[in-house]
């Protein structure tokens, strides 16, 4: 998968999460069904997206994380080669 697609991926889970949390909040704001489920839910999520972001977030040709901003990068800072090409993952 390009590292570009992965980059969409990831900030559009991470913002569809914050926005699907926001609105719960507001529907559900001092409910228990907030407290007891949703927030141990969105917890989960939150995890399974900071994984995704440790693994997925890395240059192809030396593996190193690219840093905790997600913009668009065209060359590795740590080794300059080309970023947006095809790897097994």
């Amino acid at each position: 998968m390009k590292l570009n697609v992965k980059r969409k991926i990831i900030l559009i889970s991470i913002v569809s999460h914050l926005f699907v949390l926001a609105m719960l909040g507001i529907i559900f704001y001092g409910e228990k069904i907030f407290k007891n489920i949703i927030i141990p839910i969105s917890l989960v999520v939150l995890v399974v997206q900071t994984v995704l972001f440790l693994i997925w977030w890395r240059c192809p040709h030396c593996n190193k994380h690219l840093g905790r901003y997600i913009k668009d990068f065209n060359y590795c800072p740590y080794c300059g080669k080309e970023l947006d090409e095809l790897y097994d993952d």
